[in-house]
C-alpha cells in the first residue's frame, strides 16, 4: 500500500500494488482516488481512449511539481514511460510517451 495525492487535488489517495505475474519485473498499481463529495475512494480507471505504451499503471512515480503520474514498462529492447496528467475536469489524459 502507498499513500499519496495521485490526482493533485489536496486530498489523500492510496494505491495497492503487487509484482506482475510474469517475471516480477514490474510493480503494478491500482490507484484509488478520494471523492470528497461522496467521501469514498474510487478506483482510477486506466483510460482506453489513448494509445499508451504501457497497458496498465506500472512502476508509478508521482511528480508533484509537474502534477504528473508516470508509468514505465519495457517492450522488447526499449523502456517506455507514459506521462499522465489530469485535465481541468480531473479526467486522466495521456500527456506524452517517452521511449529509450
Amino acid at each position: 500500500m502507498e499513500v499519496n495525492d495521485y490526482n493533485f487535488d489536496g486530498f489523500t489517495d492510496f494505491a495497492a500494488f503487487h509484482s506482475d505475474d510474469g517475471m516480477g519485473v514490474y510493480t503494478i498499481y491500482q490507484i484509488f482516488i478520494f471523492n470528497p463529495k461522496t467521501k469514498n475512494f474510487e478506483a482510477l480507471q486506466f483510460p482506453t481512449n489513448f494509445n499508451p505504451k504501457c497497458d496498465m499503471f506500472c512502476d508509478v512515480k508521482v511528480d508533484k511539481t509537474k502534477q504528473t503520474l508516470s508509468s514505465s514498462c519495457r517492450g522488447g529492447a526499449k523502456t517506455h514511460t507514459d506521462i499522465w496528467k489530469f485535465d481541468p475536469t480531473k479526467k486522466l489524459i495521456l500527456s506524452k510517451t517517452e521511449s529509450y
